[in-house]
């Protein structure tokens, strides 16, 4: 998995992206840039649009009005269902 984050988002950014996704499964786009530390949301959207173009990630939530969008890590959502089975 670090490794497809690594691929994937070709940036500085690609293990603290990895790191935020384990600590919050759904996460939204404004905890997300805080988490990573990027100094522009536009490097943390840039991030979040290639995770989800790869079906690591899925929008979870759209944005509406002042509320940001939510994004789950799908992959570890999955797991974390079948252990509550």
């Amino acid at each position: 998995m670090k490794d497809k984050f690594i691929q994937i988002a070709k940036s500085q950014y690609a293990i603290p992206a990895l790191d935020a996704f384990f600590k919050q499964p759904i996460i939204t786009a404004t905890k997300f840039k805080e988490a990573i530390g990027a100094p522009k949301r536009s490097s943390s959207n840039d991030i979040l649009k290639m995770l989800e173009k790869s079906n690591l990630i899925r929008l979870y939530e759209k944005p509406e009005g002042n509320k940001p969008a939510k994004y789950s890590f799908i992959q570890l959502l999955e797991i974390l269902k079948e252990n509550e089975l």
